[in-house]
């Protein structure tokens, strides 16, 4: 029998230290065949990022013991930390922000202790076919601005060649199938990567990279996760027709992959953020965000579209093992954050790692994806989650206490997600709206847009609006 009480006064089994204790984030996420590598973010361990491997035979194990702390400071948002390829594994470490290999002992310092704590960083990594690794270093002077620079670390010895500099912001060097090619992306302030970037590729050699050329994007085009095909073909996402869709770069043509209006992949604030990967038979495995949701999906060699059917909310830093195996980090409406293993062939779909639920499910608020009018005849978005206890309810007729969500950004994005710190507050008697605020991510180009010299008057409007 429920007892009836006023909304925000209920009972709750799930406690403050509920909202964190025992839980952690999943932070990066790679493969080397069929070993996974990923990063943890733990709270009861102060925040440490560790470094944890999935072995061939499924046993999991930390990699980096205390005090290490995998975690880079390039672009100050980082992301990008962890670099693994052809049997190496290679991480930047947050005390000092030098690179560190693993070896048989454990870690190993690479690069040279810098002149000054914390003033040169590197991130965004691959190895290349020769054991060198080719990544983003970013230097801090004295005085002044920081510097960013594409550069080749020689692992053994720790040598440092720089093969590209002059922009203000370079990210996602990519080496073809052999090495014989690189991608990346770079621009220039006062630009965000959301804004407009360009891609250029170049040959690459032992003496460095020969003439690079712009292949795609601009001042008003967004250009990101570029990515050699197994055949070394540069496909890339571009948000060229207001939305970010898949592209090949066919002699000097940008071939379109997907021509849906719905944005292909998040903003860049980190480093890292896979969008899609490659399967056998010429297949890529990509997601888009539809109608609030991310929904995962098989693109065939046919350029025929798959949805490949699931309960989960968001499929981040897609990797893969390059035939039928998908790796991501998963949330949902009814699933905790965690890694998780999909088989696109067969549709077997395992956890990997996990967060355990701290609440049953009879105190699982059940989300909804709400669009609502607001300010300039426009609408915007939200997910809303009602309160919630099977132990109580409120009067006929009363209505329950709202908590608002503002999320960062500003061009981040919600989406219905079963988190503790929500349940918290729903299972109390509270409401929340989490809100998709014009200037959001997710839905196209013009939709994100609309926040620009109107920051703090339209999001605050939309929020208002959403209550």
């Amino acid at each position: 029998m429920t007892t009836v009480a006023p909304f925000g006064t209920w009972d709750s089994p799930i406690s403050a230290a509920d909202t964190v204790s025992g839980l952690v984030a999943f932070a990066e996420l790679a493969a080397d065949g069929d070993r996974l590598y990923w990063l943890e973010m733990r709270p009861s361990e102060g925040g440490r990022q560790v470094l944890v491997h999935r072995t061939a035979s499924g046993e999991i194990v930390d990699l980096t013991p205390p005090p290490a702390h995998p975690r880079t400071l390039v672009h100050e948002y980082g992301g990008g930390a962890l670099t693994v390829g052809h049997g190496d594994v290679v991480y930047s470490e947050f005390s000092d922000q030098r690179l560190y290999r693993l070896g048989p002992d454990g870690p190993s310092a690479v690069t040279p202790e810098p002149p000054r704590p914390r003033s040169v960083r590197y991130a965004d990594g691959r190895i290349l076919p020769d054991g060198r690794m080719v990544c983003v270093r970013e230097t801090h002077p004295e005085d002044g601005e920081a510097t960013n620079e594409l550069v080749i670390v020689t692992l053994d010895t720790g040598a440092i060649d720089v093969i590209a500099s002059g922009r203000d912001f370079y990210s996602s060097p990519r080496p073809n199938v052999d090495g014989s090619e690189l991608a990346w992306v770079e621009w220039d302030h006062p630009n965000m990567p959301w804004d407009g970037t360009e891609l250029r590729p170049a040959a690459l050699g032992p003496d460095g990279l020969g003439t690079a050329t712009l292949v795609a994007g601009g001042d008003a085009e967004s250009v990101m996760d570029p990515q050699w095909d197994p055949e070394s073909r540069l496909v890339f996402i571009s948000d060229r027709t207001g939305y970010w869709n898949l592209y090949r770069h066919d002699e000097d043509v940008a071939v379109p992959l997907l021509g849906r209006d719905f944005d292909h992949a998040s903003p860049p604030w980190t480093f890292g953020r896979n969008s899609y990967g490659f399967l056998s038979g010429g297949r890529i495995v990509t997601g888009a965000w539809e109608d609030g949701v991310h929904r995962l999906g098989v693109l065939g060699a046919d350029g025929a579209y798959s949805p490949l059917p699931d309960d989960l909310a968001e499929h981040a830093r897609i990797t893969t093992d390059g035939q039928s195996t998908v790796w991501f980090v998963a949330l949902g409406a009814t699933t905790p954050m965690s890694i998780v293993e999909l088989n696109v062939d067969t549709g077997e779909r395992t956890v990997v790692r996990g967060n355990a639920e701290a609440a049953p499910v009879a105190y699982h608020s059940e989300p909804e994806i709400v669009t609502f009018p607001t300010g300039d005849d426009d609408i915007a978005h939200g997910v809303y989650y009602p309160p919630t206890n099977p132990d109580f309810s409120a009067p006929d007729g009363e209505l329950p206490p709202l908590i608002v969500k503002v999320h960062g950004g500003p061009t981040s994005h919600v989406f219905p997600r079963l988190t503790d710190q929500y349940l918290f507050w729903t299972s109390r008697g509270f409401g929340i709206v989490d809100v998709n605020y014009r200037g959001s991510t997710g839905y196209g180009r013009e939709f994100r847009g609309k926040l620009n010299l109107n920051w703090g008057v339209v999001d605050v409007e939309d929020c208002l609006a959403a209550a």
